[in-house]
């Protein structure tokens, strides 16, 4: 699992979200105007109305918002007393070394039902296969703890060039992080189990069966086994 990846860390009892400088291994932070960058390799020139819809893609899945509403769960959830740092890192896969486990490095894979907007044209579909995947370790002699999260795409039917970024009701998302947390670092024998596959905001209306060819995590998923 490679952790050199580090983009953007929040800690909520700071209150203070902070833009980290690129590592050796990656080129520039990940933030608002990249992320739109990105997505318009393939577009050409954009109309007023798609880039206004690319904004509003772009706006919902900026990392600082993830962040900062992980920053706020922290706050609510986790009455520890410890820090934690969030980190998008994406390179992170669900293998963990020998050494990775002995320093307590966890892994959740989160399956939830999500939406995916085509940034080439006007086609949108839902899937229950979107996957969400996280890493976390607890330091519990220094009062800290540090979570990675990596959003796996999918390709557009039609268009079938760059993986759209998923969309999803990030607070249940992470709060079902939070629960796992709970439960797994803190070892709280009440805390509710995560509940996986939740959403909030997005109609459950399916478009269509799974096309595995078209997916992030299916092709990641593959290139494991093979």
């Amino acid at each position: 699992m490679a952790f050199g990846f580090g983009f953007l860390t929040s800690q909520a009892g700071r209150h203070k979200t902070v833009t980290m400088r690129p590592s050796p291994r990656s080129d520039k932070p990940v933030c608002l105007k990249s992320v739109i960058v990105r997505n318009r390799q393939h577009t050409g020139d954009l109309g007023s109305l798609d880039r206004r819809r690319l904004c509003k893609m772009a706006t919902d899945w900026t990392p600082a918002l993830w962040s900062d509403t992980f920053a706020q769960l922290e706050e609510d959830e986790l009455e520890h007393g410890d820090s934690w740092a969030f980190q998008f890192n994406y390179s992170l896969t669900e293998t963990l070394t020998k050494e990775e486990r002995r320093r307590g490095w966890k892994i959740y894979c989160h399956r939830a039902y999500g939406r995916f907007r085509c940034s080439s044209c006007p086609n949108q579909w839902t899937s229950d296969r979107a996957v969400v995947l996280f890493a976390y370790r607890h330091e519990r002699f220094r009062n800290q703890g540090k979570v990675m999260i990596r959003l796996f795409g999918q390709r557009c039917l039609n268009c079938r060039m760059n993986y759209e970024q998923l969309e999803l009701s990030m607070r249940t998302v992470l709060r079902d992080l939070v629960l796992e947390i709970r439960r797994k670092c803190y070892h709280e024998r009440n805390a509710p189990a995560p509940q996986g596959h939740g959403s909030d905001n997005i109609e459950r209306v399916m478009t269509g069966p799974h096309r595995e060819e078209l997916c992030e995590a299916c092709g990641y998923r593959k290139n494991i086994i093979h």
